[in-house]
């Protein structure tokens, strides 16, 4: 739907500008690459998603349209926080096993 997308050189993007924010969160979230408690980070990332949620079901039951600011806003901060929920497995995955894979890649004639 056109009119629920952002729109890049006179052509809507292939998906809405929720999803577009929350890409856009996500990267946002993995730059500031926060490093909280991994136990807090689940509520957070639950109070993150609920705008986005209750935005979503009451446009389900058709008792809510919001505007184009409110889907970024609600998709930027769900972004964020599930940024914030998968960094220690972004962290993990990088220290553990991606390096050492990588660098094996780099022995490998081609």
């Amino acid at each position: 739907m056109p009119e629920r997308s952002l729109w890049l050189l006179g052509a809507p993007l292939g998906v809405c500008a929720r999803c577009s924010a929350i890409y856009f969160g996500f990267g946002v979230g993995l730059l500031a690459a926060f490093r909280a408690a991994a136990g807090r980070a689940p509520r957070l990332w639950l109070l993150g998603v609920a705008p986005m949620a209750l935005d979503g079901l009451l446009s389900l039951l058709r008792m809510w349209d919001s505007p184009l600011g409110y889907r970024l806003a609600s998709g930027m901060l769900a972004g964020v926080c599930l940024a914030r929920l998968l960094w220690p497995v972004y962290a993990e995955l990088w220290a553990g096993g991606i390096r050492r894979r990588v660098a094996g890649l780099a022995r490998i004639p081609l």
